[in-house]
């Protein structure tokens, strides 16, 4: 929904080949044009650490001007730069992740023990911290349920206990009032 994108002069944008771009990791900014870059939130960069040079750097996006020529789909297209879709999170999620947690190693539990805060699991991995695991969520919570069904899977809804449960049991989770079993805040 709503009105297309204005026109854009291509030539003009096909003179930004090579400008440097700050990335998400800091350090060399990234030509357009020259390399495929993604964009994305704060939050969106946070879940996968290892691809953050591949980032146009979020601060990027805070600008009026450049967030709304970020979201332009042939300006986009042209300069070589997409949004980072929830089939890549999924796609990435064995790289980012314990092993632990992988579903061939929960077999066909649907919880699995959670060892927040940096902590290590019984297999001597670490846990996803509760950082991690808000970004997923701010990212992750308000898509459609089709979208979801790409982490189903996986064990991502920490609940009280200490454990946390594969998303596609997330009919099953209550969520109680704020103040109420320890999960509210």
């Amino acid at each position: 929904g709503g009105p297309p994108p204005p026109p854009l002069d291509l030539a003009a944008v096909k003179d930004l080949a090579g400008v440097p771009v700050p990335t998400a990791a800091g350090g060399s900014p990234a030509g357009l044009f020259t390399t495929p870059l993604w964009c994305g939130s704060p939050d969106m960069v946070s879940l996968v650490p290892r691809l953050t040079g591949r980032f146009v750097h979020p601060d990027m996006m805070a600008s009026p001007s450049l967030a709304l020529l970020l979201a332009h789909p042939q300006f986009r297209s042209e300069l070589r730069v997409s949004p980072f879709s929830a089939v890549q999170l999924a796609a990435e999620l064995p790289y980012v992740l314990p092993n632990h947690l992988s579903p061939a190693s929960c077999g066909n539990q649907p919880t699995v023990p959670w060892y927040p805060g940096g902590g290590v699991s019984g297999a001597g991995a670490p846990s996803p911290s509760r950082e991690w695991l808000r970004a997923f969520w701010a990212e992750m919570g308000s898509t459609p349920p089709t979208t979801l069904e790409l982490f189903a899977a996986w064990p991502l809804i920490p609940v009280v206990g200490g454990e946390l449960v594969r998303v596609g049991h997330r009919a099953a989770v209550i969520v109680p009032p704020e103040g109420v079993g320890g999960g509210g805040g």
